[in-house]
C-alpha cells in the first residue's frame, strides 16, 4: 500500500503510456524490449523495503567490524571529513585501517595520523599504514585484510565518502540474516549542486541505487556493491583473497574494479543486498575529463566482471541471469544505435529524419523513466521542489549518455588491457568546498 503513495508511481504510469504511444517501427522494437525491462525493474523496486533489525531473527551486536579506507593523493579536507564521520558513528567499527598507496603527496597520511586521538577516545583500534611503493588500490585493501584476522565483517569506504552518523549500524543490519554476504548503502553526491554535471550525476546515482539495486535486492543479487560504502563477510574475503589480489585479465594484473569483484565473490554462495537506510555522501567529478576517466574505469570493470560472472556464477542463481540481462540490454542498445546511425540512412534515407525524431523522443521518455524514483528521495537537502526541478533535467542526462557515455563504453571495451588507479594520478581532483 505504501508503494501506491510514492510520487514516482503516478509519474511512472504517465511516462509508460507516453512510451507505449511512441514505440513503433524497427527502432521501436528495441524500445519495447528495453522499456519492458525498465518497467519490470521499476515495479519491483517499488516493492523494496529497507532491512530492519526487528524483522530479522539474528543479531549483529557481537560482529567485529573493520573499516578499510585506501587513500591515494587525497584532498586533506575531504579525507578529514570522511574519517571524522567514521569516528562519530552511533555504531562505530571496532577497527579502522587507513592505507596510503605510496601517495606522491604525503598530506593525506598526515591528516589521517592527526586524527588518531579521536578514534582512540572511542576505543577504536585505528592505524595508518603506508605502502612502500604504489601497488594499486587492491594491494592497499589486501594489506588491511591481512592484518585483521579477527574481523567478522569488513566495511569498505572510499576516502572521499562521508557517512551519516548511523550508516555503519544500518549497513550491518542485513547481516543478521546468515544468507547475506554483502550489503551496500545509498550513496549520493556530496558536491551535487556544484555545477550541471554534478546535478546530472545525482540523478544517475539515485537511479542506480533506488531502481537497479533496490530491484535486484528482491532477488538477493545486487551486481555491484558500491565501493563508496559496502560491507562483506570476512569469510568471503578470506576464501577469495588470493584471487582478489592476484587477478589477471588479458595477461595483466587487475588493479581496479574491486567493488564489483568482491560482489561477485559474495554472490557465489550468498546474497548481496541494498540497505537504503545506510546513507553516505561521496565526491563526484566536477570536470568532464575527470568524469570520463571515472567512467572508463567503471565500464572496464563492467565488462570484465560480467564476463567472469557468466563463466563462474552458478546458472541456478539470479546473479547469472541478471548479468545476461544487463549485457543483453547493452548489446541491444548498441545494435539499435548502429541501425539508426548507419544502416537506416543507407537503406531508407527518406524516413531517417522521422526515425531520429522518434528516437530522441524515446531517449527523453526513457530518461524520465530511468530516474523517476528520484521523486521518492527523502533525505537532507532534497526537498520536493528541488527534486522536481532536477527530475525535469533527466533528458539532459540522456544526451550525456548518447554523446559521452556510449563512446566511453566502446573505448573501455577496446582498452581493457590497461590497468591502474585511473584517478588522482596527477594529484587531487575534487576538493572540499571552502
Amino acid at each position: 500500500m505504501k508503494a501506491l503513495l510514492r510520487p514516482s508511481l503516478p509519474a511512472f504510469l504517465v511516462l509508460a503510456v507516453l512510451l507505449a504511444v511512441l514505440v513503433q517501427g524497427p527502432p521501436g522494437v528495441y524500445g519495447l524490449v528495453v522499456g519492458t525491462i525498465l518497467a519490470a525493474k521499476l515495479l519491483v523496486a517499488l516493492t523494496y523495503r529497507p532491512y530492519r533489525a526487528a524483522d530479522l531473527p539474528g543479531d549483529t551486536a557481537g560482529l567485529r567490524v573493520t573499516a578499510v579506507v585506501p587513500i591515494y593523493n587525497e584532498d586533506p579536507g575531504t579525507l578529514e571529513l570522511a574519517l571524522r564521520a567514521l569516528a562519530g558513528q552511533t555504531r562505530p567499527p571496532q577497527a579502522v585501517r587507513v592505507v596510503d598507496d605510496a601517495s606522491a603527496d604525503p598530506a593525506g597520511a598526515a591528516t589521517a595520523r592527526a586524527l588518531a586521538a579521536e578514534f582512540a577516545a572511542r576505543g577504536i583500534d585505528y592505524r595508518v599504514l603506508v605502502q612502500p611503493r604504489n601497488a594499486g588500490k587492491r594491494a592497499a585493501m589486501g594489506r588491511a585484510f591481512a592484518g585483521t584476522p579477527d574481523t567478522d565483517v569488513y566495511l569498505c569506504v572510499d576516502s572521499d565518502t562521508v557517512l551519516e552518523p548511523d550508516a555503519v549500524g544500518e549497513l550491518l543490519v542485513p547481516f543478521a540474516d546468515p544468507r547475506v554476504t554483502a550489503s551496500t548503502g545509498l550513496v549520493l553526491p556530496s558536491n551535487r549542486g556544484r555545477n550541471l554535471l554534478t546535478c546530472l550525476q545525482e540523478l544517475r546515482y539515485a537511479a542506480s541505487f533506488l531502481v537497479e539495486r533496490a530491484a535486484y535486492t528482491r532477488a538477493g543479487a545486487v551486481l555491484c556493491c558500491s565501493g563508496a560504502l559496502s560491507m562483506y563477510r570476512a569469510s568471503v574475503i578470506r576464501e577469495h583473497g588470493a584471487d582478489f589480489l592476484g587477478q589477471r585479465f588479458l595477461g595483466r594484473c587487475a588493479t581496479f574494479g574491486d567493488d564489483r569483484r568482491l560482489t561477485n565473490y559474495a554472490l557465489l554462495d550468498g546474497r548481496a543486498v541494498f540497505q537504503e537506510r545506510a546513507l553516505a555522501h561521496t565526491a563526484v567529478p566536477e570536470r568532464l575529463s575527470h568524469f570520463v576517466r571515472q567512467q572508463v574505469r567503471w565500464n572496464k570493470s563492467f565488462f570484465r566482471e560480467s564476463l567472469w560472472a557468466l563463466v563462474h556464477q552458478p546458472k541456478t542463481r539470479p546473479a547469472f541471469w541478471l548479468t545476461v540481462v544487463e549485457l543483453g540490454a547493452w548489446a541491444g542498445f548498441s545494435a539499435a544505435l548502429a541501425y539508426l546511425l548507419v544502416l537506416h540512412p543507407l537503406t531508407t534515407p527518406e524516413t531517417w529524419g522521422t526515425s531520429v525524431t522518434g528516437y530522441l523522443g524515446l531517449v527523453t521518455i526513457m530518461g524520465y523513466l530511468r530516474t523517476v524514483r528520484y521523486l521518492d528521495l527523502r533525505h537532507r537537502g532534497t526537498g520536493p521542489l528541488r527534486r522536481l526541478g532536477l527530475f525535469l533535467l533527466a533528458p539532459l542526462y540522456g544526451v550525456l549518455h548518447l554523446v559521452v557515455l556510449i563512446p566511453v563504453r566502446f573505448y573501455a571495451l577496446a582498452t581493457l588491457f590497461r590497468t591502474g588507479w585511473g584517478s588522482r594520478q596527477h594529484g587531487v581532483e575534487v576538493r572540499t568546498a571552502t
